[in-house]
């Protein structure tokens, strides 16, 4: 099985994430800072950190700065975007969205764990079955079908299922779906019941105008209009939702701009001290002091 790609969508944003925040801040972007970074995100060790970066640079989600001169640190830098080599397979198992050993589906693009094949087949096992029982309501549903037809159409269909789809490993889950029968077989009375009931629907939506229409046309013309309006309010209704939300994002951020944060611990800060540093506390003022800041403040004497 190829390995595609051996870090983690998570673990490359934090990596990405940390670099970024180093250089905002004018600092190198070394190890000691991406694990500060990470570490105050989550709890991870500074050994699974550093497997974190090696394994971005094996992908090459980043590259390594500095380190020209000897016992120099190296630092990290994100690599441009550009449009990588593609070979038509994805690089993260589909069902998981993780890295490592995976599969490539026959049929498609996808690719996928060995691991994560016992709960995608029950997962399938659990679709045909509901299927299965969604077709035997229709026909059980429909009266012109005689009691010894209705046994026969559904043994029928459970033999299909059963004997002929099975799950295929070297598929992927939405292939191995793909090649079940979801159609329900409808015949002309089951169509004609179908729509019976949606013109009970929608008669209960808009009686009284139905009830002046004059044929089968105008009704049909009718149902359409009444469903486009539905329509058109849950669209409206969405994209108010929307809105409503961008603009409390937008507020949320501007008060966010407006504030100023400590530096150490990302706190709100009532202690000013250089350019864009400034602390919650003193001991936050002394941690950071002596770790760092000395050697780079504007106000030092």
């Amino acid at each position: 099985m190829p390995v595609r790609r051996h870090t983690d969508p998570i673990q490359v944003k934090l990596i990405w994430d940390a670099i970024r925040s180093s250089n905002a801040a004018r600092q190198i972007p070394d190890l000691a800072r991406i694990t500060k970074y990470i570490q105050a995100i989550g709890n991870y060790s500074p050994t699974l950190i550093e497997s974190f970066v090696k394994n971005a640079l094996k992908d090459k989600l980043i590259v390594t700065t500095g380190k020209k001169q000897e016992g120099a640190v190296s630092s990290y830098k994100i690599v441009d975007q550009e449009l990588p080599e593609l070979d038509g397979k994805d690089w993260y198992c589909f069902e998981c969205h993780l890295a490592g050993d995976v599969i490539p589906c026959s049929r498609c693009f996808r690719v996928f764990h060995t691991a994560c094949v016992p709960r995608v087949r029950r997962q399938f096992e659990e679709e045909k079955r509901l299927n299965c029982e969604s077709r035997d309501r229709v026909l059980a549903n429909e009266k012109s079908i005689s009691a010894n037809k209705l046994g026969e159409q559904i043994e029928s269909l459970a033999g299909e299922d059963k004997g002929m789809v099975q799950y295929d490993e070297g598929l992927c889950f939405l292939c191995n779906l793909s090649n079940v029968d979801f159609s329900c077989g409808m015949n002309r009375e089951e169509l004609n019941y179908m729509l019976r009931f949606v013109l009970h629907r929608i008669r209960a939506w808009m009686r009284r105008r139905l009830e002046q229409l004059p044929n089968k046309a105008e009704i049909i013309k009718c149902a359409m209009d009444c469903m486009q309006t539905e329509i058109d309010k849950i669209t409206k209704d969405h994209n108010d939702h929307l809105k409503s939300l961008f603009e409390s994002h937008n507020q949320q951020i501007s008060e966010t701009k407006k504030k100023q944060w400590c530096y150490n611990c990302e706190q709100d800060a009532i202690y000013h001290c250089c350019w864009n540093t400034a602390y919650c506390s003193q001991s936050c003022q002394q941690q950071h002091w002596q770790a760092e800041h000395k050697k780079v403040c504007r106000r030092k004497r």
